[in-house]
């Protein structure tokens, strides 16, 4: 099983004490007037603020760069970039960035900008589904070697994981919070999972799937 560290990434002070528990590190990386930007708020328009939930974040909330995060992070260490936008340009610019030969993901829910990922060796990239067409419409597609799956927990089923297995090998679920969860979804057969709180991931060493 592979954890990932839902957000781990979005600040530079936490990358590292995540790499040490998870296998990959997930951050969200947008485009804000030039600026390649980690944060998972987004902007309310025009007046620049962060909002998350229907609630305005503090006027001072961090927004480091996506050079801060990966100069924070260890060289080893497995970032997973969640793309936050609509042009194939970011994802090229986001490569530039992290692409320093260390192990590398890209995701994105606008999977038509992740061409120059596919193209790129050693990087892995995984079609993000939040939604029941996005279900429908991936489970019909192509994946080529180093192409998955990343989608809602609550979007996984028994006969979901069955078909997404004739398509790839590499299923990733984000969204699980209980224990009870992620080994529901371990028995289903997803191979990894992205959580937010860390204390569900076993140690290292432990076991590769949840107990």
């Amino acid at each position: 099983m592979e954890w990932i560290a839902h957000r781990a990434g979005n600040l530079p002070g936490t990358v590292a004490a995540a790499a040490e528990v998870a296998d990959a590190v997930e951050l969200d990386v947008h485009v804000f007037r030039g600026r390649l930007e980690v944060r998972h708020g987004k902007v309310l328009w025009p007046f620049a603020r962060l909002w998350e939930r229907w609630e305005l974040l503090p006027v001072d909330s961090p927004r480091p760069s996506l050079d801060e995060i990966v100069v924070a992070a260890p060289p080893e260490t497995h970032l997973w970039l969640d793309l936050k936008g609509f042009t194939p340009r970011l994802t090229g610019r986001a490569l530039a960035v992290a692409d320093d030969g260390r192990p590398l993901t890209l995701s994105s829910r606008n999977w038509w900008i992740l061409g120059a990922a596919r193209r790129r060796d050693g990087v892995r990239v995984m079609r993000s589904v939040g939604s029941r067409w996005q279900r429908w419409v991936v489970q019909r597609l192509r994946f080529g070697p180093d192409e998955g799956v990343v989608i809602n927990e609550r979007l996984v089923d028994a006969a979901t994981v069955v078909r997404l297995r004739r398509r790839t090998s590499a299923i990733v679920a984000w969204g699980a919070t209980t224990r009870a969860r992620t080994e529901q979804l371990a028995r289903l057969g997803v191979t990894g999972l992205i959580v937010d709180d860390l204390g569900l991931i076993p140690e290292r060493g432990a076991g590769a799937s949840p107990p």
